[in-house]
């Protein structure tokens, strides 16, 4: 298996929902508060050389932030390359960047006064996954973002590497460290800059905006015209999308590929309900965290706001007030009266 997983300049990804054409972050579509200003802060830190630790679940768009900061910044015109832990405890991180260095046309070496070969190119490595990376190969990482030079395999030289490294977890990686399964220095080193990247369950509005987007892709592409109904779009914000946008976009085209009526119907929604559709609490929930949840259930569950109060057991005014703490007020449903 190789370790140089994509190696080309970043692709022209098209950017946030309400913004120009000039801002780099296109096609990752948000609505959401949070989603939005994590995607200021890229954009931001793009513009200096900062290593930066995304955070996220799979699905959310990590790697899709990590080239729109490539495609934003002075290293544009170099190269981006993505490398798995995988491959990295199999080959060694060395290894896998010497392997994207001897790509054609990507970097010239010259020799320095010391003999050693150095980068001239600027280019951007992505390490997927960096909290599978093995203790050994941490060390080895550290030692290459202090010092930036790798030596070459087969020989005595040092090359002096010039890159700026971005990396992304889909684990809390301070935790990991509290835990002794990550280094705190090398934690340090890497998380010069974080961005979260919130799950796709907990942006409900996301859920509603984005499943209608890819319709309207859908319909463009395929000639067709399509509507999902706001019992569909309840039905959506209910399911806990472990996959989040991958599975979301999934779970449309697939309705769109089978269902031939137009109208999308709750019923008409092709979940893969292996994994159950609950939303899935964590075990050290708090009971606040549980209340939410639960609050969230009803809400969707019922088509009016009074029959989910009356499902709770509280009146319409407590039931309000919980969806201002709790922002739920984009979940789509008929007011109470």
């Amino acid at each position: 298996m190789s370790c140089l997983q994509t190696a080309h300049h970043a692709p022209d990804v098209s950017g946030v929902a309400g913004k120009s054409g000039s801002w780099p972050f296109n096609g990752i579509l948000s609505v959401d508060p949070a989603v939005i200003g994590s995607l200021h802060s890229a954009q931001r830190l793009s513009q200096t050389e900062c290593n930066v630790l995304l955070t996220g679940e799979a699905g959310t768009g990590k790697e899709l932030i990590a080239r729109a900061i490539h495609r934003a910044s002075g290293r544009s015109q170099r190269y981006f390359f993505t490398i798995t832990a995988a491959d990295v405890d199999a080959h060694g991180i060395e290894h896998c960047i010497v392997q994207a260095c001897r790509l054609p046309i990507a970097v010239n070496h010259q020799a320095d006064e010391q003999g050693a070969m150095r980068i001239r190119h600027a280019q951007t490595a992505y390490i997927d996954r960096i909290e599978q990376i093995s203790p050994e190969n941490q060390l080895t990482l550290l030692r290459i973002l202090e010092n930036r030079t790798l030596h070459s395999i087969g020989s005595d030289s040092i090359t002096i590497v010039n890159f700026r490294f971005i990396a992304s977890t889909q684990l809390p990686l301070r935790n990991e460290v509290w835990n002794g399964r990550f280094r705190e220095d090398l934690y340090f080193r890497l998380a010069t800059s974080c961005i979260t990247i919130p799950p796709l369950r907990e942006r409900l509005d996301d859920i509603a905006f984005i499943a209608e987007q890819i319709v309207d892709e859908y319909c463009a592409c395929h000639n067709v015209s399509a509507y999902l109904t706001a019992d569909a779009i309840r039905t959506l914000q209910c399911h806990p999308f472990r996959g989040n946008v991958r599975e979301l976009r999934t779970v449309v085209e697939s309705t769109l590929q089978h269902e031939k009526n137009g109208r999308i119907e709750a019923q008409a929604l092709r979940f893969d309900h292996r994994n159950g559709n609950r939303r899935p609490v964590n075990g050290a929930a708090t009971l606040e965290a549980v209340k939410r949840q639960h609050i969230s259930e009803m809400l969707c569950a019922h088509p009016t706001r009074r029959e989910a109060a009356a499902a709770l057991g509280i009146s319409a005014r407590q039931l309000y007030k919980y969806i201002r703490k709790y922002d739920f007020e984009r979940i789509r449903q008929t007011p109470a009266r």
